[in-house]
């Protein structure tokens, strides 16, 4: 069976590629524990997302999300992935 890292690491990385063939250059913070998984950029934005399995986010790691300091134009997202969907939500 596949560990509960194991599979969030997996998740992760299928973000970074979606972000990545969109044109988005991506830095995963690793072990950070912190409230984004991804930090992607472009020439107009910056993205923090959050990468989760089949869950959405808890109301204290929404409000973490939304509260971190951050220039303009910067969104803050959630890919949640579902088991058997190619895509996040």
């Amino acid at each position: 069976p596949m560990n509960h890292a194991h599979k969030g690491r997996r998740r992760e990385h299928a973000s970074r590629r979606l972000l990545e063939h969109a044109g988005y250059h991506v830095c995963r913070s690793a072990g950070s524990k912190g409230v984004a998984d991804l930090v992607a950029w472009s020439a107009t934005e910056l993205l923090l997302v959050s990468v989760r399995a089949n869950r959405g986010l808890s109301p204290a790691e929404r409000d973490a999300l939304l509260e971190v300091p951050a220039p303009p134009h910067t969104r803050r997202l959630l890919h949640r992935w579902r088991d058997g969907e190619g895509t996040p939500e």
